[in-house]
């Protein structure tokens, strides 16, 4: 099982290393073809490599996380890439290796991966805006953020599983959650970017911008094959976009590691 268990963490790896290349060295675009042969092997190496009962609650989070992935995504909130690799972790490994509870794999690299990714998040758009200067006022509401962590720490003190790795990374996550929350309006901006419709497929929708022309747009976040089609028609042939957001699968690639590294540490 342990021999099992390296296969696939090494095909893992290399699924999230090629990915996270694309992410970062293409404009964040993940070949569908690359995503189409990684599916094909983790369902390959998961039905190879894994007894009945892990197979079946692997489909189970796979589709689970597709399903609830594409919602997320048609938000604007993550790429459909980052989701399907998520995905394609559950079907590999459904539980934790070595774990005595029976812990979703994707469940800590979800936090791992999430925590890193907003403290860099963090420092990368406070020095974008240090560059920039304010446009835009602090939005002190979001404090609330922090004030809920506040609370949710003073309970979870007293709870029989406390473990204070997790109440770090929570405060971590908090923080970098809050000062975000404050700055968002020039976060916003410090993403912005005027694009050629045909290279924007797949881009996120300024809020500016699909106020706009919400009579073309309606609610859609994302800039589809279809809806250049129809801008297009409307002789649009730039879109306002928020082409800096960051790469999120070098993230999850760390997030693996550290969970493969610590397992359940992080909540038990």
């Amino acid at each position: 099982m342990l021999l099992y268990a390296s296969i696939k963490a090494l095909l893992a790896t290399l699924i999230l290393s090629v990915g996270a290349a694309f992410d970062v060295l293409n404009n964040r675009e993940i070949p569908d073809i690359f995503l189409v042969a990684s599916a094909f092997l983790t369902l390959l190496f998961a039905f190879a490599f894994s007894n009945v009962d892990a197979f079946v609650f692997g489909l189970i989070q796979s589709g689970l996380i597709l399903a609830f992935g594409y919602l997320i995504y048609k938000r604007g909130l993550l790429g459909m890439a980052d989701v399907i690799l998520f995905a394609e972790l559950a079907l590999l490994f459904p539980e934790v290796p070595g774990s005595v509870v029976p812990l979703p794999l994707v469940l800590p690299v979800i936090i791992y991966s999430g925590v890193l990714f907003a403290v860099f998040a963090l420092f990368y758009y406070l020095y974008k805006i240090w560059k920039r200067g304010l446009n835009h006022p602090i939005d002190y509401k979001n404090l609330l953020i922090f004030v809920a962590f506040v609370v949710f720490a003073y309970i979870y003190r007293d709870f029989p599983l406390y473990n204070p790795l997790f109440l770090y990374l929570l405060g971590l996550l908090s923080i970098s959650a809050t000062i975000i929350g404050m700055f968002m309006g020039n976060v916003k901006d410090a993403m912005k970017g005027l694009l050629p419709i045909e290279k924007a497929e797949e881009e996120v929708l300024t809020d500016e911008f699909a106020a706009k022309h919400k009579s073309i747009i309606g609610s859609e976040k994302v800039l589809t094959r279809k809806l250049i089609e129809k801008l297009k028609s409307k002789g649009i042939y730039k879109v306002e976009v928020y082409s800096g957001m960051l790469p999120y699968v070098p993230f999850l690639l760390l997030g693996f590691f550290l969970t493969y590294a610590y397992g359940v540490k992080i909540l038990f």
